[in-house]
This record gives C-alpha cells, sequence and structure tokens, in this order.
C-alpha cells in the first residue's frame, strides 16, 4: 500500500500547482488516500476470485486424504484444520 502511495506522488508531483494551493501536504495526502483505496479494492477482488475458485473446485475433493492409517494422523489433522480455516474465511 505504501509503494502504491509513493508511486502516486512521484507520478503527480507535477500536476501540483502552488498557484491554485500552498498546500502540498494536503494534496499528496489525497493521492496516497486514494491509492489506498484502489489498493483495498483490487485485494478485496483477489480475495474474491480466490474464494470463487476454491467453492467451484471443490475444495473437499482437495482437501481429501484416503490415508487415514496410524503414521498418517498428523497430516490428516494438519489437512482438517486447513479444511477448517478455508471454510471460516469462505464464510466471511
Amino acid at each position: 500500500m505504501i509503494s502504491d502511495g509513493v508511486e502516486n506522488c512521484v507520478q503527480y508531483i507535477s500536476n501540483f500547482d502552488p498557484e491554485k494551493s500552498k498546500n502540498p501536504f494536503a494534496y499528496f495526502t489525497q493521492i496516497i488516500y486514494y491509492a489506498f483505496l484502489r489498493r483495498i479494492q483490487k485485494e478485496k477482488r483477489q480475495s474474491d476470485i480466490r474464494t470463487k475458485i476454491l467453492e467451484r473446485s471443490g475444495f473437499d475433493h482437495v482437501m481429501h486424504t484416503d490415508n487415514y492409517g496410524n503414521d498418517m494422523n498428523s497430516s490428516y489433522s494438519d489437512m482438517g484444520s486447513i479444511k477448517e480455516n478455508v471454510e471460516i474465511r469462505m464464510n466471511r
């Protein structure tokens, strides 16, 4: 997010007109504010896409293991906790 804000400030520094405003801090604050909003929107879209991919691919099928033996108990419990985390995040 910070990099987006700095990049936008450098990109639009030439648009600042000292004739219109004597407060460059306010100008750059607005640029950074909107850069942050755009980044948050992009991250939300990516999260939505990831959730849709998981739903469509059937994460139950991906998270399924056929090995229930004693030597696989730890990996099976790890798989179960990963599956629970995915379900919790999908319900948010």
